[in-house]
């Protein structure tokens, strides 16, 4: 399974919905430039999913990131999503859709669980650990929206394992 920063493959998109699957929720983020190595092809360990996704801010917790939930309005969806996209974040989504167009740099509609966007509903949203602690420090104004996300008691690696081993990838 193949991971790329800036593109769609099938690994990013299995980790982005790992965490869907994980978190109730209306949609889920994963940043692929968060991943690390490529998997060969066969069976896929807990050890191959933590080197594919090496990440933790602290040694001594051993169970690597964890999944944070926020509640967003929709009206903030369109311009975080196009932030993330815009900045070259790449970023595989579960959960919803969106329409852009690259040469003008203009996203058009957003469907969440194939339903447009509605600006004044409020939507949950799975982020991973790092998006949500360090946008504090490289997004402007992302403190109004990260400062109430509720960290989970599911880790990203235990998300990803058992996805996958419900999927049987």
């Amino acid at each position: 399974l193949i991971n790329s920063e800036n593109t769609k493959t099938r690994w990013n998109q299995i980790i982005a919905t790992s965490f869907k699957n994980a978190i109730d929720c209306d949609f889920a983020v994963h940043l692929p430039s968060f991943t690390g190595v490529d998997l060969p092809a066969g069976d896929i360990t807990r050890e191959m999913i933590i080197q594919s996704y090496p990440r933790y801010f602290n040694i001594h917790r051993k169970e690597g990131w964890h999944l944070y939930k926020i509640k967003i309005f929709g009206l903030f969806i369109k311009p975080f999503v196009h932030g993330l996209i815009k900045f070259g974040a790449g970023a595989a989504f579960s959960g919803l859709e969106v329409n852009y167009d690259k040469n003008r740099n203009k996203l058009g509609d957003i469907y969440i669980n194939n339903k447009k966007l509605k600006l004044f509903k409020s939507y949950s949203v799975v982020l991973p650990e790092g998006l949500v602690k360090g946008s504090f420090e490289t997004i402007r104004f992302s403190h109004y929206v990260f400062k109430r996300a509720l960290k989970t008691k599911e880790s990203i690696w235990n998300a990803i394992f058992n996805y996958i081993e419900k999927i049987k990838v």
